[in-house]
């Protein structure tokens, strides 16, 4: 999704520095225990609500359905200075948290159970989700598109 075709109703969350981990990629999880697996996954959840709760706070809800983009860039590692690679449904899986960070929490449950944005990730109420990898050089970010359809 261009920025030149967004509406004024349509949002970005940009969050500069940071990236979803690559830990959360289904060729990464499926190796390790279901414990180890629930740890990384609430320890993203909770990262990522503290990360983009700000900028959130000024979006309201949506109640049409969105189109959500994710555009990430993965700077180096820090223990190897190699740029990870994720194949398309990695990709998906590594961005599937912060998807359901924006969902939970829509009908004023906890403020750490998510951000709330629309009611949940199913077809009722999310389109097309689409992931794209920056792979020039710098430091990492994730920009979130969100999209409304009608």
């Amino acid at each position: 999704m261009s920025p030149s075709r967004l509406t004024p109703r349509d949002r970005v969350l940009r969050v500069n520095g940071d990236a979803p981990s690559v830990r959360l990629s289904t060729n990464l999880l499926s190796r390790t225990h279901w414990s180890e697996r629930s740890s990384l996954v609430k320890a993203e959840r909770e990262r990522w609500i503290w990360l983009l709760k700000q900028q959130a706070a000024a979006i309201p809800r949506f109640t049409r359905p969105v189109d959500v983009a994710f555009k990430v860039r993965f700077g180096p590692d820090p223990f190897t200075g190699r740029t990870p690679r994720l194949d398309p449904d990695g990709l998906a899986a590594v961005c599937k948290t912060v998807l359901d960070v924006l969902t939970d929490g829509y009908a004023g449950a906890r403020p750490w159970d998510g951000l709330g944005l629309f009611h949940d990730d199913t077809t009722r109420c999310v389109g097309i989700v689409s992931y794209e990898v920056d792979a020039t050089p710098g430091e990492p970010y994730l920009e979130i598109t969100l999209k409304e359809t009608r």
